[in-house]
């Protein structure tokens, strides 16, 4: 009696620990349930006025979120160089060869410009910017940086049912 006792508790024992094993091997090799991905959040490209009053036409898109600073960078480097070139020709008798540098300094950093009221699909964070694949106007279908003042988000109308 005894024996069918113990015998009978052993195989309840192994059919919940066969069980616990089943289920956390399935946990591990089974794919994670499909989460959908969170809806595209769409907004237009909103030029901002200047210091000055005047309204731009369009807005710069950067390579990657350190494109301004970078190109900052460039164009105090080239400042720096033209101060030493302007002392270098005041002392020298000599007229040196004409620079011949690139005169858009941050044409290596920058995608392009895209116009006002461009629509654009915000991807997220890109740095302290926003990054964004580009809908509409010349610049469509890219993906790049924009500053996120640079954005206004896309009105959507609710209908309601009378």
């Amino acid at each position: 009696m005894k024996l069918l006792l113990f015998g009978s508790l052993a195989v309840l024992l192994g059919v919940v620990v066969w069980a616990a094993l089943d289920w956390a091997i399935h946990g591990v090799v089974a794919p994670a349930a499909r989460m959908q991905p969170p809806p595209p959040v769409f907004g237009f490209v909103n030029v901002a006025r200047q210091g000055d009053g005047t309204r731009r036409s369009k807005a710069g898109v950067w390579q990657t979120s350190t494109g301004p600073e970078d190109c900052a960078e460039v164009i105090q480097r080239r400042k720096r160089e033209e101060k030493k070139r302007i002392a270098d020709l005041l002392i020298s008798a000599t007229d040196p060869a004409p620079n011949r540098e690139d005169q858009n300094a941050c044409a290596a950093f920058q995608l392009g410009e895209v116009e006002d009221g461009a629509r654009v699909e915000i991807l997220g964070d890109c740095g302290g910017m926003a990054r964004i694949r580009i809908l509409s106007g010349s610049l469509a279908g890219r993906r790049g940086c924009i500053e996120s003042d640079r954005l206004s988000a896309e009105v959507t109308e609710t209908h309601s049912s009378w």
